[in-house]
C-alpha cells in the first residue's frame, strides 16, 4: 500500500465488501456490510461510485490515514512550519510543534475530496522560523546599509579627490605660467646685460 492509504475495497451495489486489500489484515470484513469496518478519526473514507453505462455496479472504497499521508511532508518541514488537519470539527492530526499560530501568518484551507470528505488544513510558520527570517532580513538590511555607506564614502572621496586634483591642476598651471614668466624675464634681463 502507498503511504497514507490504509485499505481499498470493492463493494457491490448492496454495500457488501467483495474484495479488500490488504487482504490478511481485513479478512474479517470480507462479505460483510461496509459499515462493519471500524472508523478512526484520523482516517477519512472516499467512496467512489462505479457505473457501467448508466447501471450502478458498485463502489470503490479507499480509507486514507491522514497522519501517515501527511507525515512525509511534515518530516520535510522539520521545525519551520506547523500543521493541523481536521475533519469537520474533529482534529485528526496535529504536528508535534503545533502552537496557536499568529493569525497574520496562518493559512487555513478547506479541501473537499471527491465530495466525500472535507479536510480543514491549517498551516503556519513556527515562531522560531519567523524570528530566523526576521533576523535574516535584518542582516540583509544591515549589510545593504553598510554597502550604501561604503558607496557614499567612496563617492565623497572621489568628489573631494576630483576637486583637489582640479585645484592642484590649476595651481600647477599657475606655477608653470609664473615659471615661464620668470624665465622670459630672465631671458630679457640677460640680453640687456650683455
Amino acid at each position: 500500500m502507498q503511504i497514507g492509504i490504509k485499505t481499498i475495497a470493492w463493494i457491490d451495489k448492496n454495500l457488501i465488501i467483495r474484495s479488500i486489500v490488504p487482504f490478511e489484515k481485513n479478512l474479517d470484513y470480507l462479505n460483510t456490510k461496509v459499515v462493519n469496518i471500524p472508523s478512526n478519526k484520523a482516517d477519512f473514507d472516499m467512496l467512489i461510485s462505479v457505473y457501467e453505462g448508466t447501471e450502478l455496479k458498485g463502489f470503490v472504497l479507499g480509507i486514507v490515514n491522514i497522519e501517515s499521508l501527511f507525515l512525509p511532508m511534515i518530516d520535510d518541514l522539520k521545525n519551520q512550519y506547523m500543521l493541523q488537519l481536521s475533519n469537520e470539527d474533529n482534529t485528526v492530526f496535529t504536528s508535534k510543534n503545533w502552537k496557536q499560530p499568529k493569525k497574520a501568518f496562518a493559512v487555513n484551507q478547506s479541501i473537499t475530496l471527491q465530495n466525500t470528505a472535507v479536510i480543514n488544513l491549517s498551516l503556519a510558520p513556527t515562531d522560531e522560523h519567523i524570528n530566523s527570517r526576521i533576523v535574516s532580513a535584518l542582516k540583509t538590511l544591515i549589510i545593504s546599509l553598510l554597502f550604501s555607506l561604503i558607496t557614499i564614502i567612496a563617492v565623497n572621496f572621489a568628489q573631494k579627490n576630483n576637486k583637489l586634483s582640479r585645484l592642484n591642476e590649476s595651481r600647477y598651471r599657475n606655477l608653470l605660467e609664473e615659471v615661464e614668466l620668470v624665465a622670459v624675464k630672465l631671458k630679457h634681463t640677460k640680453r640687456f646685460q650683455s
